[in-house]
């Protein structure tokens, strides 16, 4: 069995943010990482992910949207996990069930809500919550195929607080759980640039028709209607 030792990093708290693909876009973004918050203890897990811890004159929590532009999105960093013993023998749901029992034992929860909370999220007694799981593949240490029974041992054990839904998009909650080379990071997205992945884009990549969603300074709660490519709605 692949046995995963669980480093909780709640108390002096971590963070992470998504870069956009685009090797311009993704220079831009970290120089406004660095601008804006000021972090440190910086370093990339897999592609187009750093994690980090803030600094302590870093701006409130409330103030990162408006300075961090480029992130697709930000994230509380609940807890790491550090591979300490890599076996032949397991299989995905046996690996699913010895991270399950590590967050479990080492996440807390409040804690990690209370930290999602401060970046203005509506934190009430109950709140719905996603699963989602992903496997980078340089997690050679991870079985294949892994990831589904990950994400339905976690949603069975979830604590009290959240509930487990299975429409992402009427979760209040989103929890992220990301396999990597070296381990394991368990995360809730704080905040995230919405743009609709439905947009149509012939002859367009995904990251350019963000650069060109972001470039009509669209503001919270705006409706775009793109007359060229049939009816499309935008909800920022």
């Amino acid at each position: 069995m692949r046995l995963l030792l669980l480093i909780t990093s709640i108390d002096a708290l971590r963070y992470s943010v998504v870069l956009p693909s685009s090797k311009r876009l993704h220079k831009d973004a970290v120089r406004a990482l660095q601008r804006g918050v000021k972090p440190i203890n910086e370093r990339e897990v897999g592609p187009s992910r750093l994690v980090f811890d803030a600094a302590d004159d870093a701006p409130d929590r409330r103030d990162w949207r408006r300075l961090l532009r480029g992130p697709l999105s930000v994230r509380v960093v609940a807890a790491e996990a550090a591979v300490v013993d890599v076996g032949p023998d397991a299989d995905a749901g046996g690996a699913a069930d010895a991270i399950v029992d590590a967050i479990d034992d080492a996440v807390d929860w409040d804690a990690a809500l209370g930290a999602w909370a401060a970046f203005g999220n509506a934190a009430g007694s109950t709140l719905g919550a996603h699963v989602r799981c992903q496997r980078f593949r340089s997690a050679t240490w991870c079985p294949a195929g892994a990831s589904p029974p990950l994400r339905r041992a976690l949603a069975r054990r979830l604590p009290a607080r959240l509930l487990p839904e299975h429409d992402r998009a009427a979760a209040a909650v989103e929890v992220q759980v990301t396999a990597h080379a070296a381990g394991v990071l368990v995360e809730l997205v704080a905040l995230r640039q919405y743009v609709d992945r439905s947009l149509p884009d012939p002859g367009m990549k995904r990251v350019e028709s963000f650069v060109v969603a972001r470039s009509a300074d669209i503001a919270p709660g705006d409706v775009v209607v793109d007359p060229f490519c049939g009816l499309s709605l935008i909800h920022i």
